[in-house]
């Protein structure tokens, strides 16, 4: 299911989602906070067009779609759209079948949320490497 957070999807599939129910979902995880730069001058731009809002839609599927590849690549979940904005989790989980998690050989084992904080802050050099000059 594209763009639906996995703690939701998660509590769909085991038959705990009811119409109106609201979600909480409690965890160890390092938090990031994305913002695009430069929407609100895109939107304006599009604005003066007749086929804007068709136009923007086509650039928020091209940025985002690689995006949230990336976030969940690093095993985070986008779990909320605001715009342009996007508040993403990266949960605090045990990578015990992984040899090196940390991705440096012979590296003394992390904690939980230490590999979590690391997987985040990889994500974000990442989204940045491949995303910081994306043609609109």
């Amino acid at each position: 299911i594209s763009f639906v957070p996995w703690v939701i999807q998660e509590s769909y599939h085991a038959g705990r989602l009811e119409e109106s129910q609201v979600i909480v979902y409690r965890a160890e995880a390092a938090v990031v906070f994305s913002d695009a730069s430069g929407f609100t001058a895109l939107t304006e731009g599009l604005a003066k067009k007749s086929n804007g809002a068709e136009l923007l839609s086509k650039c928020l599927n091209a940025f985002f779609t690689p995006l949230i590849d990336l976030i969940n690549a690093y095993r985070g979940d986008v779990i909320k759209f605001s715009g342009d904005a996007l508040t993403i989790i990266f949960p605090a989980v045990e990578d015990d079948d992984v040899d090196f998690p940390c991705g440096t050989p012979n590296c003394k084992r992390h904690s939980a949320i230490a590999l979590s904080v690391l997987r985040a802050s990889a994500c974000c050099l990442e989204i940045h490497k491949r995303l910081h000059n994306f043609e609109t």
